[in-house]
């Protein structure tokens, strides 16, 4: 059937979204932003600057300027988005509890760990209530929750968080899927700065192998995965092996220009990399 102008633009304003966000994650950060603003600009001018369809656009667009280093206006968008959701939605939606997480990642990556606490802790709530205490998107509370206890220091109900988010992904989506991988990532990191450096690094073999499944053994998105077992293989002393995992990283990073090899230098020997 023939649509009306309106629909049509709306569905183009869709396309633009959905493209944005693919070259985004393939780091292309300037057209994502022009696309994204597009969307914003027509849907805008056809539903108006405070309907319901134009937040997918805005948190996309909040998204990608918090990877560009640009808080501020980022968490303008963020509020923006979450005032709307809230207005058609209501106060305890899941979209709510995405908007609470993205605005929570922002405080997080500009240090406000306090302020992004509170955030976690809604959205947490408000999936367990409206999804239950099984459901993947409650394991992403818990991850992301787990990562900013960690940080404030408080480390044993950061791993009691990891821990949940991990059995919940392993029963919902299977013990190989790439989100138990992430899990097993993060919870490897805090347990590697506790000491517990054995079971740390079942974990992140265990992450690496699914990554590799997932991505192939050449992939630009296991060098994470490789540096981390370089790290952690070098602080036990296992030398030859960790040099394996370090030369491996390094020639995927330097066959793909868009991976920072940084990440491979034994400068960063005394941290772990966090998914």
């Amino acid at each position: 059937r023939l649509l009306p102008d309106g629909e049509c633009s709306l569905l183009l304003a869709t396309s633009l979204s959905n493209l944005a966000g693919l070259i985004m994650i393939q780091g292309q950060h300037k057209d994502a932003e022009s696309l994204y603003s597009e969307s914003i600009a027509i849907r805008t001018s056809i539903v108006g600057e405070d309907h319901l369809d134009v937040t997918d656009s805005l948190e996309g667009l909040a998204q990608l300027l918090t990877t560009q280093n640009k808080p501020d206006e980022a968490k303008r968008l963020f509020e923006r988005s979450l005032k709307i959701r809230e207005k058609y939605l209501g106060p305890d939606h899941p979209d709510i509890a995405t908007s609470l997480n993205s605005k929570a990642k922002l405080l997080k990556s500009v240090h406000e760990f306090e302020g992004a606490k509170p955030l976690y802790e809604r959205s947490l709530e408000i999936r367990q209530k409206c999804l239950g205490a099984d459901h993947p998107d409650v394991a992403t509370s818990l991850d992301d929750l787990g990562v900013l206890l960690k940080t404030l220091g408080r480390v044993g109900d950061a791993e009691d968080k990891h821990r949940r988010a991990l059995k919940i992904r392993e029963k919902s989506l299977g013990e190989d899927h790439l989100e138990v991988a992430k899990s097993l990532n993060n919870l490897a990191v805090l347990l590697a700065t506790r000491g517990r450096h054995d079971e740390a690094e079942q974990m992140l073999r265990r992450s690496l192998k699914i990554r590799e499944v997932y991505f192939g053994e050449e992939h630009p998105l296991i060098v994470h995965a490789l540096d981390n077992l370089f790290i952690l293989l070098k602080v036990q002393g296992k030398y030859d092996e960790a040099r394996e995992f370090l030369v491996r990283a390094k020639d995927i990073a330097e066959a793909n220009p868009t991976v920072s090899t940084a990440v491979c230098e034994e400068t960063l020997g005394v941290t772990i990399v966090r998914h």
